[in-house]
């Protein structure tokens, strides 16, 4: 049973074989509802995209074994992150992948990764000419982003 959620999570039991939901496997196997190895195989997620600007990610398992959990921004380098908690990512990114490399044996019955997503800009501005004066901007301690995607678009339309 796989599961998307609309707040950016992904969850997966692993009761069909995975490699048909795009995940890779080197020297990690799938059988009776689990993915196992021993030391130095590896099992890598397909990748997830976001609309929403990628900073962080949290990750738990059910799992025996120990194994090393590492992310990809953006298909960058590997970054080690951490198999329980929120982790802040190295950059901001669209997609993100996720790398699982077994330390001795291990093996994982489900897993469940939450994307987070960034923070929105305080003090949004455009600066079209790019000769330092700002042709739009808002600049309010209480006015961020989130707010102008509400109420601007029909009011940016008309300038």
């Amino acid at each position: 049973v796989h599961e998307i959620h609309m707040n950016h999570r992904y969850g997966t039991s692993f009761s069909s074989n995975p490699a048909d939901s795009g995940w890779s496997f080197n020297a990690m196997n799938w059988n009776n509802g689990q993915i196992s190895g021993s030391n130095g195989a590896t099992a890598i997620s397909p990748t997830f995209t976001s609309h929403r600007a990628i900073s962080q990610m949290q990750f738990s398992s059910t799992s025996t074994g120990s194994f090393s959990l590492e992310a990809s921004v953006d298909g960058g380098t590997w970054q080690t992150v951490s198999s329980s908690g929120i982790s802040a990512l190295g950059d901001y990114g669209s997609s993100i992948q996720i790398r699982i490399t077994c330390i001795g044996s291990c093996s994982l019955n489900e897993l469940s990764l939450e994307i987070l997503g960034g923070h929105l800009p305080s003090d949004p501005r455009f600066d079209i000419g790019l000769d330092g004066w700002s042709e739009w901007e808002v600049s309010h301690p209480h006015i961020s982003l989130s707010l102008i995607h509400i109420y601007a678009p029909t009011r940016l339309g008309m300038i």
